[in-house]
C-alpha cells in the first residue's frame, strides 16, 4: 500500500527475497528472521517507502536491506533462478529462491556462527517432507549456475553438505 501510495498505480517492482526470509516463505522449520534480505533491479529505489514503514511500525530501517549483495553468497544470476511467490497490491511482486539455490547461497556464505548449517539441514529435511528430494547433483548445478564453480565454497562446507545429503 505504501509503494502504491508513494509511486502511483502504474508503479511495479520485483523484490527478490533470499536468506532467512525466503526460508520462512517456503519452509516450515524457521520461526523468525532478524531482517529481510532482498534486492531489486539496480535502478529502483524504494528507500523512502522502507523508511515510512519503519516509522509506522517502530522498527529499525534495516528491516529490509540488500546488505547480502556485498557478501560471498551474492550472485548477479539470482534473478534468473528466482521464482514468483506472490504479487501484492498489483505493484509489488515478491520472488524467492528455490531450495537448492538457497543451499548454494548458504554454502557460499559458510557462516558456522549463524544459521547457515542448520538452515541447510532444515531446507533438505523440509523438501524431503514434501517428497522433493534434494540431490548432490541439484546442489552442484545450483552452485555452478550461481557462481560458475565451487571455488568460493570451503572444504568444510562441502564435507558438511555431502554428509547431510547422504543421510
Amino acid at each position: 500500500k505504501v509503494l502504491k501510495k508513494e509511486f502511483g498505480r502504474q508503479f511495479h517492482i520485483e523484490l527478490i527475497v533470499v536468506g532467512g526470509a525466503s526460508i520462512l516463505l517456503n519452509h516450515n522449520f524457521r520461526l523468525s528472521t532478524m531482517d529481510i534480505d532482498a534486492f531489486t533491479s539496480p535502478n529502483t529505489s524504494i528507500k523512502s517507502a522502507i523508511h515510512k514503514i519503519s516509522d509506522m511500525h517502530g522498527i529499525h530501517d534495516k528491516w529490509l536491506n540488500s546488505d547480502f549483495t556485498k557478501t560471498a553468497s551474492y550472485s548477479s544470476k539470482l534473478l534468473l533462478y528466482s521464482k514468483k511467490y506472490k504479487t501484492f497490491n498489483q505493484c509489488l511482486t515478491v520472488r524467492t529462491i528455490n531450495a537448492e539455490y538457497l543451499i548454494a547461497m548458504k554454502l557460499a556464505s559458510g557462516r558456522k556462527y549463524k544459521n547457515d548449517l542448520s538452515d541447510i539441514v532444515g531446507i533438505i529435511q523440509s523438501e524431503k517432507d514434501k517428497n522433493n528430494l534434494i540431490t548432490s547433483e541439484m546442489v552442484d548445478k545450483a552452485v555452478r549456475n550461481l557462481y560458475g564453480d565451487w571455488k568460493r565454497i570451503s572444504i568444510d562446507m562441502i564435507a558438511f553438505v555431502d554428509d547431510v545429503l547422504q543421510t
